[in-house]
């Protein structure tokens, strides 16, 4: 697995101007991400989006499983990004 430093951080260019800083994944997911709910009445269960990231939308029997899964597509999301440093073991 890819293990990386906390500590680095690179600059995100576009052209020649510095748009922002790598995040590790830790703190993009404590992040507060908007995360909708919604119960699907034709096939059962619930389904979740994140409006702010794209895509990223899961389901669940339940509610408490719908949300488990939320965030493991948030973290899937997050990882398929660019500028995300991932910090694992």
């Amino acid at each position: 697995m890819l293990k990386l430093q906390m500590e680095r951080m690179q600059p995100l260019f576009k052209g020649s101007m510095v748009i922002g800083m790598m995040k590790t994944l830790n703190e993009y997911m404590a992040m507060s991400y908007r995360m909708e709910i919604v119960e699907d009445k034709d096939e059962g269960g619930y389904v979740v989006s994140f409006p702010d990231l794209p895509g990223c939308l899961t389901c669940g029997e339940t509610i408490e499983s719908a949300v488990d899964n939320a965030m493991d597509a948030k973290k899937a999301y997050l990882l398929s990004k660019n500028d995300i440093v991932y910090v694992g073991k």
